[in-house]
């Protein structure tokens, strides 16, 4: 019964990661003020989904301590919901003729998985001061721009939705990182939170995260983005709160009262569907 257990947690691990990919992309339209195309937001959520589960199942020594619940589980299951997933999502962009985009997250989302060895020298894309965020960040935020932006030739519309997704998804894997230090640690990884400390680790991330925000609302000002300003005002007070207080090692976010619980989940796990819901309000109360 543990291994079933474990099984449908492996499963169902990487679902809010691929919902959270999914409105990453609405909002990417939402900023370039074009039409959604909903089948390729799911194709992206069936994507990340492929490539986030299969990398939960090939694992390494760090999620040996970091996901102990998911020991035991069936990985040849995994491995049929994986190709499964990343089928459907590969068949709905051939539809829309972006199939060659599929190539950037299916090498990474490889090769991230595995040791690389050249001659006497091996290295993987998980380790290295950031360079496991950098790589994460930079494969979705191609990915996703390249989808929203096909037909489209505006290349600040496109250079600033590029940076937008690059920053957002360069913060959160950082952010995974403060809670994964005693196994990237036991496993010898240095990511930055282990590198450069607390500290300095939520410093940098704050900075990037102002900046980043201060930028998109200059752009939308200047009537080369939607003037999204809910959008944008949602996920900048998120990452404010989210990097403040999660960041510290005196506030755990898996463990404590209801409310730092209920405060991690939605400005957290949750921004982008904050931002999205807060959006659909505003719309609803002025019609």
């Amino acid at each position: 019964m543990s291994g079933v257990l474990a099984t449908a947690k492996l499963l169902i691990s990487s679902v809010m990661i691929a919902i959270s990919g999914a409105f990453r992309t609405y909002i990417a339209y939402l900023l370039i003020g074009h039409d959604m195309i909903f089948s390729n937001i799911a194709a992206v959520f069936l994507i990340v989904y492929a490539i986030y589960t299969f990398d939960r199942v090939k694992g390494g020594d760090e999620d040996n301590i970091n996901r102990k619940e998911l020991t035991g589980a069936r990985k040849d299951i995994a491995y049929v919901f994986c190709a499964l997933s990343f089928i459907c999502g590969i068949l709905i962009l051939f539809l829309h003729d972006l199939i060659l985009i599929v190539v950037i997250p299916f090498i990474v989302g490889y090769l991230y998985s595995k040791k690389i060895v050249i001659g006497k020298y091996s290295f993987t894309l998980k380790g290295g001061m950031g360079m496991k965020n950098l790589i994460v960040a930079l494969t979705w935020g191609l990915f996703i721009t390249g989808i929203v932006m096909k037909g489209h030739s505006d290349p600040i519309a496109a250079i600033s939705i590029f940076s937008f997704l690059f920053i957002k998804t360069f913060i959160n894997t950082v952010m995974n990182d403060f809670s994964d230090v005693t196994g990237d640690k036991s496993a010898g990884l240095m990511t930055l939170p282990i590198y450069f400390g607390e500290k300095k680790t939520r410093c940098l991330l704050m900075r990037i995260h102002m900046i980043e925000h201060v930028i998109i609302a200059i752009i939308m000002v200047m009537g080369m983005l939607e003037f999204e300003i809910i959008i944008l005002l949602s996920c900048f007070f998120s990452g404010v709160i989210y990097i403040s207080f999660f960041t510290r090692s005196s506030i755990n976010s898996n463990t404590g009262s209801g409310i730092k619980n209920a405060s991690y989940q939605l400005f957290y796990r949750w921004e982008f569907y904050l931002a999205v819901g807060l959006k659909t309000l505003s719309k609803t109360i002025i019609i």
